[in-house]
């Protein structure tokens, strides 16, 4: 089954976990399948869900998104920002009758570059069921979609990338995914296969080799993820990078308002006696696989030598917590390069944005740009 915006879970080597290869890995991909006459005959109409009865848009969930329709159902009104955001009109349906046959999310916000602050969207959960695809359901979902926010920005992989730059859209890859798979026998993938007892011996010997380097790193202070830790997340780039505007309300409905808010915390770890750098992290378990999303970073003033030896508290401290794996978003390259050294699994990410007219595509595209798993729904794809 494939959709347009859909979560890439090709199988990779035991030793490379690729699961978060592409956060907010809903990407654009055309299937061309053969569609019935009597389905190509019918017509069918746009709505927003928050028209539509919820076993309708459940129904839909669960054939396009099994993995995560419990979630998707349960929380859909938290994670597309709905009473929570001015902007906020819900994910936009098509409808065959009372069945759902596409759909496309939305997570409104607001994108900062130095003092001009504008809205916009992340674009994701975008499908369209297959007996319904090649009847353009998905290009007037987009359509409608485009015509409600301004701005729009995405991930995607390799073929979304090049159908929805046929259409507009511009692509960059400045933006990196970092991981570290400290037990990869433990991954829901290659727990039951044959690369298990591959992954097990491999797992072993990982963690020794980052325990021996780790201990240049020190111990953590991890807190909880309250209002005040959060404030200093707040803070905007000291570069007029284009971010996302981490407004208090922005962090409160992102972490305070979580349906797992439990699972977030913040890991400070002190340069010297005046200088703290602070990840905000969330530690999730699904299947017994137990992940790091490394959400946020305040690293200033920047010095890669101390984030280095932060980066290795961090891995020290998933070590001792028994981490089985680490995921780190960033489109900063002093700070990727850093990253690397610990976090070695890199890939780039196909970052797509889009924008209705000159002066939106100036705004898009005269800044360097800075995107953290903190900024979509990374933490809840991969």
């Amino acid at each position: 089954m494939q959709s347009y915006w859909q979560h890439n879970d090709k199988v990779r080597p035991a030793w490379e976990d690729t699961s978060a290869s592409a956060p907010a890995a809903n990407v654009i991909e055309i299937d061309a399948r053969v569609v019935t006459p009597s389905v190509a005959r019918a017509s069918f109409d746009i709505a927003s869900a928050t028209e539509v009865p919820a076993a309708a848009l459940t129904q839909f969930y669960e054939r396009m998104y099994p993995a995560r329709a419990a979630f998707l159902a349960a929380h859909w009104r938290w994670l597309y920002r709905i009473g929570a955001h001015d902007g906020a009109t819900g994910p936009l349906v098509a409808l065959d009758g009372e069945t759902v046959i596409g759909h496309i999310g939305a997570i409104p916000m607001c994108l900062r570059a130095g003092e001009d602050t504008r809205p916009a969207v992340w674009d994701l959960d975008f499908a369209v069921l297959p007996e319904y695809q090649g009847r353009k359901v998905g290009t007037q979902l987009m359509r409608v979609q485009r015509e409600q926010y301004p701005l729009h920005v995405a991930f995607g992989n390799e073929k979304s990338a090049g159908a929805v730059t046929k259409i507009g859209w511009q692509l960059s890859q400045e933006t990196h995914s970092f991981q570290l798979l400290l037990r990869p026998e433990c991954h829901p993938q290659f727990r039951h296969s044959k690369l298990a007892v591959v992954g097990q011996s491999c797992g072993w010997i990982t963690r020794r080799l980052w325990a021996a380097r780790a201990n240049q790193g020190s111990d953590l202070i991890v807190s909880p993820a309250t209002v005040t830790e959060l404030a200093r997340f707040a803070q905007p780039p000291s570069d007029p990078a284009l971010h996302v505007a981490r407004s208090t309300k922005f962090l409160h409905w992102r972490v305070l308002q979580h349906p797992q808010a439990t699972e977030h915390c913040v890991l400070r770890f002190p340069v010297n006696a005046m200088t703290e750098y602070a990840l905000l992290a969330r530690r999730s378990e699904q299947d017994g696989f137990r992940r790091l999303h490394l959400l946020s970073l305040m690293a200033e003033p920047f010095d890669a030598n101390a984030l280095a030896r932060c980066f290795a508290s961090v891995v020290r401290w998933c070590l001792s917590e028994d981490i089985h794996r680490v995921l780190f978003v960033t489109s900063r390259p002093a700070i990727a390069r850093v990253a690397r050294t610990w976090f070695p699994l890199k890939r780039s990410l196909r970052f797509l944005a889009y924008a209705e007219d000159e002066a939106g595509w100036r705004y898009l595209t005269a800044h360097p740009h800075h995107w953290e798993c903190l900024d979509s729904d990374f933490d809840l794809a991969v």
